[in-house]
């Protein structure tokens, strides 16, 4: 990361120069977009927006358990969340929020938000030309969650929020961890394959699933490899796109998740504007985006979990590096089973892969 190497501070005079990389980067490529600015600067995404602060980037003096309490104040926003290979945008208003003693919050509702608040570093303001975001970044500079102001913000309640928690010095710049220190999915060299499979066997409800994989120490992906086809198959890649486009026509509404290292982001209804541009696949529907790199998957799996009403089916896609991207459910109504359409569409999935692979041994 620029002037970071050894965890130094970026100087002011190493901001001015970055600000003038920036600007002869954009004059050659106006339309690129400050994260992928970034990647070609080699530096986090924070850094390239600190060259501005003071000046429509404010850093904002306030706990993310006080912003998350604010958010239901400001009517409709647009919450965007993504990671390296999805973008997931949900406009709609914070109606709910539950605060627990945990760095955990959730929000249901039409904005259907789990939150890590551990994760949230540094919180700012940022004005440009007419459109406005409150952005929240985590230790390394990468962007966990950004929320835009629409047509239907209630902008007085944005503006006393932002003038409420300014920061008293905006010459402070964020102290960063260099981003070569994030954590990325490691595989467990020996793994208790017996013991994954009787706790799979044994699951009583999805959430427990996760839990599991802490006590294992067993990335998601690998604890995929290790089970029987009954409960995760590897597709083809070209799946997910198949999936949302089947899901779509035959009206099946489904739940997107998406998420980084600091927050999920949660859509569920049938879509219904389905695009391809080059390497995105794309959502295009008036309150949720989704734009999906599926150059950047590495693996999908079907995947399929015992609970309480029966099998819950889904279709996740991993990067590279294992991390997740996204993962894609049928809608279900809590205590009641799967639904049959859903469940067919995954069953499908899985034996063309099956059908596929007979032929390549024939």
């Amino acid at each position: 990361m620029f002037g970071l190497d050894g965890g130094d501070q970026l100087t002011s005079n190493s901001y001015d120069q970055l600000k003038e990389r920036w600007e002869n980067l954009l004059t050659d490529e106006p339309k690129l977009r400050i994260r992928d600015a970034a990647e070609k600067l080699d530096v986090s995404e924070l850094e390239l927006l600190q060259t501005m602060q003071g000046k429509g980037v404010l850093l904002l003096d306030i706990s993310p358990k006080q912003l998350a309490s604010k958010l239901n104040g400001l009517g409709s926003v647009m919450s965007l969340v993504r990671n390296d290979a999805c973008v997931h945008e949900v406009t709609g208003c914070y109606r709910s929020y539950e605060e627990s003693p945990s760095p955990v919050g959730l929000f249901l509702g039409e904005q259907d938000i789990r939150a890590f608040f551990n994760k949230w570093k540094f919180i700012y303001s940022v004005t440009d030309n007419d459109r406005r975001s409150l952005q929240v970044f985590d230790e390394f500079g990468v962007a966990i969650i950004k929320v835009y102001a629409v047509e239907k913000t209630n902008l007085i309640d944005w503006h006393r929020l932002v003038e409420e928690y300014t920061g008293s010095d905006q010459s402070l710049l964020a102290d960063l961890t260099p981003l070569s220190q994030r954590e990325l999915p490691v595989i467990n060299p020996d793994p208790d394959s017996k013991k994954l499979k009787e706790s799979w066997d044994n699951l009583k409800d999805v959430h427990q699933f996760n839990g599991i994989l802490r006590a294992l120490k067993i990335p998601r992906n690998q604890a995929f490899s290790l089970v029987d086809d009954e409960y995760a198959t590897q597709l083809d890649n070209e799946c997910i796109e198949y999936v949302l486009s089947q899901a779509s026509q035959a009206n099946i509404p489904t739940i997107e998740f998406v998420q980084n290292a600091g927050v999920v982001q949660i859509h569920t209804a049938i879509n219904t504007k389905l695009v391809r541009m080059g390497k995105w696949y794309n959502v295009l529907d008036p309150n949720f985006n989704l734009h999906l790199n599926t150059d950047l998957i590495a693996q999908t799996w079907a995947v399929k979990r015992p609970g309480d009403t029966g099998i819950v089916s889904s279709i996740e896609a991993f990067d590279q590096s294992g991390q997740l991207i996204i993962q894609i459910f049928g809608k279900r109504v809590e205590g009641q089973a799967e639904r049959e359409d859903w469940s067919l569409l995954v069953n499908e999935c899985m034996a063309r892969r099956k059908f596929s692979e007979t032929v390549e041994r024939v």
